[in-house]
């Protein structure tokens, strides 16, 4: 049984890969509830939350998460993947701008960006590729953001 932030945050992600979203959301809780600077841990309990459909409660974290944590930039990501699902895709490009711009080159911020891109306009479909791919480059391991651009494009119909 997990006892602190990370082991916490170990368990959410096992959770979240075995599909188990619910208990990778509280998972996740505990692992910031324990440290909020957990920043990984709250950048997936968002996108957990907006890949379960359960947006108000993805709102609602990423709001807190930003307020409490401005500086980071991977948050902006997160923030700006709620406002998207919310149809605010110009509040969502701006925070995007910030992650994506930033000296960290973070695959996720890229991740969102092409999702934003394709909510926006399905013409920007090759411009979301061009960034997907990125986003895998950027990647430690390949996995993750090929299976996430993979769920939006699917989800975009595309």
């Amino acid at each position: 049984m997990p006892k602190d932030a990370p082991s916490f945050y170990r368990a959410a992600r096992a959770m979240r890969e075995a599909g188990h979203f619910k208990a990778a959301t509280e998972y996740y809780r505990k692992a910031v509830g324990y440290d909020d600077h957990q920043y990984d841990a709250w950048l997936e309990l968002i996108d957990t939350l907006v890949r379960a459909r359960r947006i108000a409660e993805a709102d609602a974290a990423s709001l807190e998460a930003h307020e409490n944590h401005k500086q980071v930039r991977a948050l902006y990501a997160s923030r700006a993947l709620v406002l998207a699902h919310l149809g605010r895709s110009n509040e969502a490009m701006q925070f995007s701008d910030v992650s994506v711009d930033s000296a960290d080159e973070s695959w996720y911020a890229r991740i969102v960006r092409g999702e934003i891109l394709v909510r926006m306009d399905s013409g920007f479909r090759a411009d979301a590729l061009d960034v997907f791919e990125q986003a895998t480059r950027l990647a430690q391991n390949a996995w993750e953001p090929a299976f996430l651009a993979g769920w939006v494009l699917l989800d975009a119909k595309l």
